[in-house]
Order: structure tokens, then C-alpha cells, then sequence
């Protein structure tokens, strides 16, 4: 099965939220740094994730994204 590269990303971004432990966030930052690819890209894709209710997303300084 072929899937899109934005869909073998964002699975790979789950896999990692989901080692987090619980209440902690990663930024899109932090996971674009962390897989070499362009922030505002992985920021919108993962976005997606969070209309779709997979992802929650928190504003602020420390803010970031966590499995939903």
C-alpha cells in the first residue's frame, strides 16, 4: 500500500506523540526538527489531525500537540 508522504509523516508525528508522557506536548518545531522537515508544513498537516479530533493542541509558550 502507497500512502501519501504527508500521511507516512504525520504517522510517524503520532508514534511519537504517543511515547509523550501523559499531558506532555511537543511542538511542530520540536517534531519538524526532530524528522528534518519544514515547520510550517508539518504545522498545517498536523492541524488536520486536530480538526479531525486525533491530535489536541495547546497555545502558549509551551505549548504543542498531544495524541486526543
Amino acid at each position: 500500500m502507497k500512502l501519501p508522504v504527508s500521511t507516512e509523516w504525520l504517522l510517524h508525528c503520532a508514534t511519537s506523540l504517543a511515547q509523550l508522557e501523559p499531558g506532555v506536548t511537543a511542538s511542530a518545531a520540536q517534531l519538524a526538527d526532530y524528522y528534518d522537515l519544514p515547520a510550517p508544513y508539518l504545522a498545517k498537516q498536523l492541524q488536520a489531525l486536530v480538526r479531525a479530533g486525533v491530535l489536541a493542541a495547546t497555545t502558549g509558550p509551551r505549548g504543542g500537540f498531544r495524541l486526543a
